[in-house]
């Protein structure tokens, strides 16, 4: 009963705070249940050179998880599709924010997510598709959304 009405609150905070985001195109996946890119509502998102996207995803776990990674996808206008590295911020496990890995099915996960932008990038939108996957490599959830970069 606590979990239900802990699990409404967050549903009703995070309801506030929600960015308009695609569904993926190049890759396969469900949306997450939230997204809030901080800083923007309705996109194009923007980001200044070398400064961070900054997002914040509840997703919800379709079977058991022992771990995941994080992967970026840029489609650049003139150079196609680039995959961008994430580094440390991969590990998706070590960002969430209410529960640890291995994940339970079903389980509720709120996620938080940084990503700089380069400083050597500017004057551009691109589509940014964001995706976690399992172990296995299956996709757990994507997103898609237009960033600027003034």
């Amino acid at each position: 009963m606590l979990r239900l009405v802990l699990l409404l609150a967050v549903f009703s905070l995070v309801r506030a705070q929600t960015t308009n985001v695609e569904q993926c195109v190049i890759h396969q996946g469900a949306l997450p249940v939230n997204t809030y890119v901080e800083g923007c509502l309705n996109p194009p998102c923007f980001v200044e050179p070398g400064g961070d996207a900054v997002l914040h995803l509840i997703f919800n776990a379709p079977h058991l998880i022992t771990s995941m990674e994080t992967l970026v996808t840029v489609e650049v206008p003139g150079l196609g599709v680039l995959q961008f590295p994430l580094e440390e911020y991969a590990v998706t496990c070590n960002f969430l924010t209410n529960s640890y890995c291995p994940i339970l099915p079903g389980e509720v996960l709120q996620y938080s997510l940084r990503l700089n932008i380069p400083a050597i990038i500017s004057s551009i939108t691109v589509m940014i598709e964001f995706y976690v996957v399992d172990e296995h490599k299956n996709t757990v959830m994507c997103l898609r959304v237009p960033v600027t970069v003034p």
